[in-house]
């Protein structure tokens, strides 16, 4: 590699390190984006405030909604419709779930035209 590409590898380095841009995959054809920060989570906030798709809550329903699946897969092994092994799984998977923070990310599209909010995409 010669000097200007390392010299802008390491700049980007540095940029990813100081949370400056981000780098993903656009979300068709697995192109390299390179994002700015600032309008990543610009376009985060926007998605998440749309309330057509998402709602605000109030409190975390994740133990709730883990106490409601644990007595319907119980039900269905009850009932037969699920052997032992299946069901060991499945309980094992909707207790692992309480312990887990789920996030929220997005791709970019960069598929219907070229965008100026991102640095580079190829």
């Amino acid at each position: 590699m010669d000097k200007p590409h390392r010299v802008a590898l390491h700049q980007l380095r540095q940029m990813v390190l100081n949370r400056e841009v981000r780098i993903s995959t656009a979300d068709k054809g697995g192109a390299v984006v390179v994002q700015d920060t600032d309008n990543y989570i610009k376009e985060a906030e926007r998605q998440l405030n749309n309330s057509l798709h998402y709602s605000k809550v109030v409190k975390d329903p994740t133990v709730a909604i883990a106490k409601t699946s644990n007595k319907i897969v119980e039900d269905i092994h009850d009932r037969g419709f699920i052997d032992d092994v299946t069901y060991r799984w499945a309980k094992t998977e909707l207790n692992t779930v309480r312990t887990h923070c789920f996030y929220q990310y997005h791709l970019p599209k960069i598929h219907k035209t070229l965008r100026d909010d991102l640095l580079y995409q190829g």
